[in-house]
């Protein structure tokens, strides 16, 4: 954990420098960091052993006769040595976010977009356990500029390649079409907040029994998707409201290709309420969440009084790393995330 503290620490300074020299290449340092930081990791993430396992089975196994998609079946097969995969994997990731960041994050809040991809779990951390699933995000965030462009041949396509690494990316269809949504509307912002509340209260309670059923059908293989509701329940409930609130907001005062943005993290939030009934839900939001790394910098920019904006700042800042000690420390995830470990140790 003081591993992944220190090199927060000197990648957010690295960012933060571009907010005065106007310098790109201080983001790209950043990312030069971090990319060295997760190709050279050894067993940090809860599925790092066991995608080791894989590859190895992977090496010896027809396309046809695995479970696995495709793409991922035959990027282990041409990537023979599952440390360089790693290491090819964590630089991609950071390739991506480097160009996305870039390219949308107006610049005076690129230290704050790397700041939350570090500490929010559900960026790095996340995506360093799930390999998969991160190409198929990886995809994603690259192919949001043909909804931008309104490219639907590109995008379908691209939609195809991610989901040939983790089948859930075809879920990604519809979202070609989420610009087309209006927001206009404050009776449609009010359904929509009500809708979530609603979703909220509706899992706090349904979660036991789902929980039951899910144990009498697939006899407790899925029991830890669906971990106790934590006392917090109310105060998650609250803050996630507001952000939609804030985001609804701001929506009508966004450049148009921004708000392609907005509207993908209003779908991310929802993703909260959503795994709190279906909590295997969860992975489909994985997809959206990188979509926030652009809006949170638009919401902190929009208030007239620039007060207000930096408190949004640091209580976002706050929330993060509360979370992060949360979850680097809880049962699930304390041992494959507290100690770093690089494959110069083996």
């Amino acid at each position: 954990m003081y591993a992944i503290f220190f090199v927060g620490f000197v990648t957010v300074a690295l960012a933060y420098q571009a907010k005065f020299f106007k310098y790109h290449i201080c983001l790209l340092f950043s990312f030069v960091v971090l990319g060295t930081f997760l190709a050279v990791r050894y067993d940090f993430g809860n599925d790092y052993m066991p995608y080791m396992l894989m590859h190895k089975e992977l090496q010896n196994m027809s396309i046809f006769n695995s479970h696995y998609e495709f793409g991922w079946i035959i990027l282990n097969k041409f990537v023979y040595n599952f440390y360089l995969l790693v290491a090819v994997l964590s630089i991609f990731n950071c390739y991506v976010y480097f160009r996305f960041i870039n390219r949308y994050v107006p610049l005076q809040f690129w230290w704050l977009a790397v700041f939350i991809y570090v500490f929010n779990t559900n960026f790095m951390l996340i995506q360093a356990s799930a390999m998969r699933q991160t190409v198929a995000i990886l995809v994603f965030i690259y192919s949001i500029k043909y909804i931008i462009n309104r490219n639907f041949g590109k995008y379908f396509i691209a939609c195809l390649i991610a989901s040939a690494f983790h089948s859930s990316a075809i879920l990604l269809l519809p979202v070609y079409w989420i610009g087309s949504l209006g927001l206009k509307s404050k009776f449609r912002k009010v359904i929509i907040v009500c809708a979530f509340i609603s979703l909220y209260i509706s899992g706090h309670y349904l979660l036991p029994v789902l929980r039951d059923i899910s144990f009498l059908i697939f006899n407790g293989r899925y029991d830890h998707f669906f971990r106790k509701k934590s006392e917090s329940f109310l105060l998650n409930a609250c803050v996630y409201t507001i952000v939609l609130i804030l985001l609804l907001s701001l929506d009508r005062k966004l450049p148009k290709y921004i708000k392609i943005f907005n509207r993908i993290s209003i779908l991310a939030l929802f993703f909260f309420p959503i795994s709190s009934i279906f909590p295997m839900a969860a992975r489909v939001g994985y997809y959206f969440f990188p979509a926030t790394l652009v809006t949170y910098p638009y919401i902190a920019k929009s208030f007239e009084v620039k007060l207000y904006g930096k408190i949004f700042v640091v209580c976002l800042i706050s929330i993060i790393i509360i979370r992060f000690f949360s979850i680097v420390t809880s049962d699930i995830w304390r041992d494959h995330f507290i100690v770093y470990k690089t494959i110069f140790n083996i």
